[in-house]
């Protein structure tokens, strides 16, 4: 009896590490309203859509979310647009902000406790101001969200794995990572060197990882035609699926980055080119910020879109879900919302599409009729003609992160540059599933088993009986060792489970060869 209470306490080990999973969490900010100067009036105008971005991106990764956060002021047209969010919906305020950081903090140690990996999402639209003499920061209802707060009261306090830290606003870049143009040039040792990166940027925080959209120029920032802010519309369109270069459902930093890069490349009008800033997780450089296998409810529209040019996906109420360019021969996956009808549009003709929960529809499939679309003024031509001007996929994917350090290139085995990347596709999880599923058998015949042998050993202890003693003994002969076998098999699957697992989510650094560094070029994106 004493193995088997000593086989279950290890299986019981066994099973509460496999166990371990990512648990998310959202926080969506959108302020339209500008900082206040020193006199009490801003000198910047009031934005419209960063409410419309904040809403955007919570409806995206709420389906994902243990728990999720808006923090906005949705106007009438927004609440006309996103229906089911005002009633969510609390004021953007730094009041509210550390509310819910304070029951995130709580929650995020309840879930490190049971072993599971709690994980942020932290998006901001709005407006980044750097006052002269101060410090930059980020607009909040009630005062400014500096580096300071962003840093000492969220990212320093919160147990999280972790942090994907996603912001649209202008001087973003300083709040996040600060760098001061106007500082005077002197010569710094290693030592101090290294101090100032661990205390002042993102270097302190390696689990943090961060995608910026940066402008001085405020008009840059959101554009009605997307009613949304320029940045946060691209990074959906790519975290929907068109980023996607080695369709693993798995959206990766550098995945992302090139994609962005691809996306604002054809824009000759200076004022209207994003700058953009990213960088994963030093602790981890191939972790994704969305894994799309976790909404398999929603719909898939695939397929080669080459043919199609540059697209647009629109729900019912004029919602722009993705824009996508894709280069010939790269089939896309582009996540949607199921059980609505949704429009899609080039540049000369349109269809509608319905796609059934968790069901998938051909880009091939649709019929397609003639549109007609008018461009207006030269920031709206300039944006019309180099958004999404430039196809993206593989070859543009290689090209991008060819000589980038601070990314992982992910695995492209299996499509058309398969021979320049040298790694394996990422491995299934499924046999990882079925050994714990055969694992957990055995632990129910194992229990079953024990059962049956203590009660053969009660059944021999409490008898003075010569004939009824030999039955028990021999009934404990025959399950003691049935059962310290199955719990031995129970634990023995257990550990190949988690190898398996842990084998499934192994990051592998793929190193991309020097092809097609002419395509991105390398004059955006740069950290």
């Amino acid at each position: 009896m004493k193995r088997l209470r000593l086989g279950v306490f290890f299986l019981c080990c066994l099973a509460g590490s496999a166990k371990a999973k990512s648990i998310n969490y959202v926080i969506s900010i959108g302020n339209n309203a500008p900082p206040a100067s020193s006199d009490g009036e801003s000198r910047l105008r009031e934005l419209h859509y960063a409410d419309d971005d904040a809403a955007a991106i919570f409806s995206f990764l709420r389906p994902l979310a243990a728990d999720a956060n808006l923090l906005t002021i949705l106007d009438d047209d927004s609440q006309r647009r996103f229906p089911d969010m005002a009633h969510v919906a609390h004021p953007p305020s730094l009041v509210e902000l550390r509310r819910v950081i304070a029951t995130y903090r709580d929650r995020f140690e309840e879930d490190r406790r049971r072993g599971d990996d709690p994980i942020l999402f932290l998006f901001y639209s709005g407006h980044g101001s750097r006052p002269e003499g101060k410090a930059a920061a980020l607009s909040m209802l009630d005062g400014p969200l500096t580096q300071s707060v962003l840093y000492d009261e969220i990212l320093a306090v919160l147990p999280a794995r972790y942090v994907h830290l996603l912001v649209d606003a202008c001087y973003a870049e300083a709040v996040v990572r600060p760098r001061d143009l106007q500082a005077q040039i002197v010569d710094v040792s290693d030592t101090e060197l290294q101090s100032y990166a661990s205390r002042q940027t993102l270097a302190r925080f390696p689990n943090v990882g961060a995608v910026i959209a940066t402008s001085s120029a405020a008009q840059t920032h959101e554009w009605d035609v997307y009613r949304q802010g320029v940045f946060s519309h691209e990074l959906l369109s790519g975290l929907r699926g068109a980023a996607d270069v080695n369709r693993d459902g798995r959206i990766e930093y550098s995945e992302i980055s090139a994609f962005l890069a691809a996306a604002n490349r054809e824009v000759a009008d200076e004022r209207a080119r994003l700058a953009v800033l990213a960088r994963p997780p030093m602790v981890n450089r191939r972790m994704p910020i969305v894994d799309l296998h976790e909404l398999p409810n929603a719909g898939r529209i695939v397929g080669s879109g080459a043919s199609l040019g540059w697209f647009v996906v629109e729900d019912s109420r004029g919602n722009r879900l993705a824009d996508v360019r894709a280069e010939a021969g790269f089939n896309i996956s582009l996540t949607v919302p199921s059980g609505e009808t949704l429009y899609l549009r080039n540049r000369v003709a349109e269809a509608s599409v319905r796609v059934a929960r968790g069901g998938v529809v051909e880009l091939a499939s649709l019929e397609m009729h003639p549109l007609s679309t008018n461009v207006r003024g030269a920031l709206e031509s300039a944006l019309e003609r180099g958004l999404f001007a430039a196809p993206f996929g593989p070859e543009y994917y290689s090209g991008f992160v060819d000589g980038k350090s601070d990314f992982a290139p992910v695995p492209l085995a299996g499509s058309r540059t398969a021979d320049l990347v040298t790694a394996p596709t990422q491995p299934s999880r499924r046999p990882a599933w079925a050994t714990f599923g055969v694992a957990g058998g055995l632990a129910i015949g194992w229990i079953v088993f024990a059962g049956l042998a203590a009660k053969a050993l009660d059944d021999f202890d409490s008898t003075t009986l010569q004939k009824p003693a030999a039955d028990a003994r021999a009934r404990f002969n025959v399950f003691e060792p049935l059962a310290i076998t199955a719990a031995v098999l129970s634990g023995v699957g257990v550990i190949a489970g988690v190898w398996l697992w842990i084998h499934a989510n192994r990051s592998s650094t793929p190193r991309a060869t020097s092809i097609a560094r002419r395509v991105a070029g390398g004059d955006v994106l740069k950290f």
